[in-house]
This record gives structure tokens, C-alpha cells and sequence, in this order.
């Protein structure tokens, strides 16, 4: 099974992210999981980001915050 979100899938993700809502998976519709991504110190800019994965189907996304 292809694990990987298509680009229009990944659109859809992050425009549901940066419109504040909690986003279902694209491909199978299932709610997903979500981990935010501390940050690492040995990088001197900070993102702030939240992994996305489906359990259902597999999907995943890290996609970058609106600050």
C-alpha cells in the first residue's frame, strides 16, 4: 500500500491545518493522528510542526504551523 499522500492530498492537509482544523485522511477518511514535533537543537531557526498519521491506512505528513 502506498504510504505516501499524493500533492493534492498534502494540500488538503495543510490547508486544514492552517485553517486551525483537526483534519481527516484525505485518501480513507479516518481521523488522524496528531503529534506535535519539538524541535531540534542543533537547527538555529525554530518551526513549529505537527506530525499527521493515519493508523488506518498509513498515512503521513509533517507539516509546518502557522505562526
Amino acid at each position: 500500500m502506498n504510504r505516501a499522500y499524493s500533492r493534492d492530498e498534502e494540500r488538503a492537509l495543510r490547508r486544514a491545518v492552517t485553517e486551525g482544523r483537526d483534519p481527516d485522511c484525505p485518501r480513507c477518511g479516518a481521523a488522524m493522528d496528531r503529534r506535535e514535533v519539538p524541535p531540534r537543537p542543533d537547527v538555529a531557526y525554530v518551526r513549529k510542526r505537527r506530525w499527521l498519521r493515519c493508523a488506518r491506512c498509513g498515512g503521513s505528513l509533517v507539516v509546518d504551523l502557522p505562526r
